[in-house]
């Protein structure tokens, strides 16, 4: 089984693209930390998030959001146009939530009809 869940913020907004099928895919990166003290260390993970959810994702997270993302690792193998062989490992994303942080970001959030938790009622994965 392949499922992976990861809790973080983001190091930077993410960004929204459209590939040559018409497919929309929203990226951004994840920093998760564990372990205490001279230990402690910061891990960081590419997030895609296809179709409705990445749409929201674009829409309504921004660096420094705290995130906790669910879906499954794939692993890609492309050549630059160098011809240098890249393998890249990144988080499929299923569903993302971001929790308000804070009394105010979630009284901003109740009062906005259109923000809510978003996930994924159907796959709209293209591949």
């Amino acid at each position: 089984m392949n499922i992976s869940i990861i809790s973080g913020f983001l190091g930077q907004d993410p960004t929204k693209s459209t590939t040559k099928t018409g497919k929309t895919v929203t990226k951004f990166s994840v920093a998760v930390s564990s372990g205490f003290g001279d230990k402690r260390r910061t891990d960081w993970f590419d997030v895609n998030a296809w179709g409705k959810l990445g749409e929201a994702c674009a829409t309504h997270i921004k660096k420094g959001s705290y995130v906790v993302v669910r879906g499954f690792l794939r692993n890609e193998n492309f050549e630059t146009k160098e011809g240098k062989k890249i393998k890249k490992d990144s988080l499929q994303a299923l569903q993302v939530d971001w929790p308000p942080r804070g009394k105010a970001e979630a009284d901003a959030d109740a009062d906005d009809p259109n923000v809510q938790m978003e996930k994924a009622s159907e796959l709209d994965i293209p591949f």
